[in-house]
């Protein structure tokens, strides 16, 4: 019983974990914007003829700029490189998408 409370109550071990969840959190994030970018590559046509139906102007340009900035960035989050460089371009993407598909819908 005292290796119990030891082990689950000792919370000085806690902090040697702290790296744990970023890092999680960092590949988890990084895996999925990669897949997303290259998914938007791999079916260009596609996703061109998706963003011209929302109306975003210049739809070409746009699209291989958006897949680009997902697929780098995603990748230099798994990696770990530049990360807090990777995610401001990642964030204003992901707020345009999000007022874009809102202002879809509405």
């Amino acid at each position: 019983m005292n290796a119990f409370v030891t082990v689950f109550y000792d919370w000085s071990r806690v902090n040697s974990l702290t790296w744990l969840a970023p890092l999680a959190e960092r590949i988890t994030v990084g895996v999925f914007f990669m897949a997303t970018g290259w998914t938007k590559l791999t079916y260009l046509p596609q996703i061109i003829e998706n963003f011209t139906a929302l109306g975003i102007p210049a739809p070409g340009i746009l699209t291989l700029l958006v897949s680009g900035v997902e697929f780098v960035g995603g990748s230099l989050l798994l990696l770990g490189v530049l990360t807090r460089f990777a995610a401001v371009p990642l964030t204003i993407v992901m707020v345009v998408t999000i007022i874009s598909a809102q202002w879809a819908v509405a």
